[in-house]
């Protein structure tokens, strides 16, 4: 189809018409798109990064109108299972990435339509492509798991006409089953577009923004009696994702070293071969802060195993010096380590009382530490400080809170 022949205008008419239609009658994804800027713009075929949906005029005539409604609530429940604030860049591959993300998106669609036509009189509200990828084996699973299983599967699953968008560019047409793809917050569209009069960056949501969001859809959707129950027992799941915790702290860990090859250090397991290779080092990793909640609710088990996973990750990565903090409501405990010391997983938690982060975030700024990440293992229920600090932030969670107003989540799925 020419770009002469589209009408964007029809476009934007459909678009309109079918979030109308989710406003009716599909109050979980209605409530989630009044909270994105929903506008067109050339690129290639849908994409979001949390803030706005931005949808091509030419991709959305050349639809049927019904699959119009299951592109959006695609694009949805991209924010919905945070794909935005999860993708890591220059660490996956962007377009194996977006397809891990299909899988999953893919597969609670899969549900929601076979629910709702189950009541409905076959009505399938949110048609997908054909050569859309659904595959139920991997229910349940977070998109980098489903990202682990594929990388080494041969051949590629875009073999089904692959993610033929390959950014937000727009460049390069779109191919059977493409539907959109995720960039990383205040990535998609132009950057001019999200600033105000003054030139100053319009207020972004973030992960924690985005948790309420849903939060609020789900309860306002069973309210109305209207939330399939496949899907909402998914969406309970997926409050305590699958993906091992241990797995994704050492991924985070990695992402966050500069790690390089130096061959002035011959890898020692192949120079009895007389073959020299370079071996992979970590020497700007930097400082890092781990910070332990001992309120009182770490049970021994979990917290041996956290320090053993931070044990082994910086023993691999060397950080130039590790610092652990106890906290209950002041700090209890200091230990530093400099680039190679192991970390003594045996020592005793001080501490007992009430919970209050402030002090580990005074204590950074006190001491003119500038750390690469501080890593924070707790509940998370306590008194934050009232603005997010300078450095990445990483809150380990055993306690399913759902409220932290800053920073990145990883959860361990144990329960009190």
């Amino acid at each position: 189809m020419s770009t002469e022949t589209i009408d964007p205008a029809t476009a934007t008419n459909t678009v309109h018409q079918r979030i109308t239609s989710m406003v009716l009658r599909h109050p979980f994804f209605s409530t989630c798109i009044l909270n994105l800027d929903v506008k067109p713009a050339p690129v290639g075929t849908a994409c979001t990064d949390g803030n706005v949906l931005l949808y091509d005029p030419e991709f959305i005539n050349s639809l049927p109108i019904e699959q119009v409604s299951g592109l959006l609530a695609h694009e949805i429940m991209h924010v919905v299972l945070l794909h935005p604030y999860r993708l890591k860049e220059g660490y996956h591959d962007p377009e194996l990435s977006n397809i891990a993300m299909d899988y999953e998106i893919n597969g609670y669609l899969d549900d929601y339509n076979k629910d709702y036509a189950a009541k409905n009189r076959g009505d399938v509200p949110f048609p997908l492509p054909e050569c859309g990828l659904i595959d139920h084996q991997y229910d349940n699973m977070a998109w980098e798991q489903i990202y682990e299983k594929l990388k080494n599967k041969q051949p590629r699953p875009d073999g089904r006409g692959g993610k033929g968008n390959p950014g937000p560019s727009g460049k390069g047409p779109p191919q059977p089953g493409d539907f959109g793809k995720v960039t990383a917050p205040g990535k998609a569209g132009d950057p001019a577009e999200g600033k105000d009069a003054d030139g100053n960056p319009r207020p972004t949501k973030g992960e924690m923004d985005w948790q309420s969001i849903v939060a609020k859809a789900e309860a306002v959707a069973k309210m109305m009696g209207n939330l399939p129950g496949s899907f909402a027992s998914r969406l309970e799941k997926m409050r305590r994702p699958e993906i091992p915790w241990a797995e994704y702290l050492t991924r985070y860990f990695d992402a966050h070293a500069q790690d390089d090859y130096d061959a002035r250090k011959p890898d020692r397991r192949y120079t009895g071969e007389d073959i020299f290779l370079p071996t992979l080092y970590s020497e700007c990793m930097g400082e890092i802060v781990i910070a332990i909640d001992t309120s009182g609710s770490v049970y021994g088990d979990l917290f041996q195993k956290f320090m053993s996973e931070v044990d082994d990750v910086l023993a691999r990565l060397r950080p130039s010096k590790t610092t652990i903090l106890q906290c209950d409501t002041s700090i209890t405990d200091v230990r530093e380590y400099n680039s190679g010391d192991r970390i003594d997983v045996g020592f005793q938690m001080k501490g007992g009382g009430g919970t209050d982060f402030r002090p580990v975030f005074d204590w950074v700024e006190k001491s003119n530490v500038n750390p690469r990440v501080l890593v924070f293992f707790t509940d998370g229920y306590g008194a934050y400080p009232p603005r997010p600090p300078g450095y990445d932030v990483l809150w380990v969670d055993y306690g399913n809170y759902q409220n932290y107003p800053f920073g990145e989540v990883i959860r361990t799925g144990n329960q009190q």
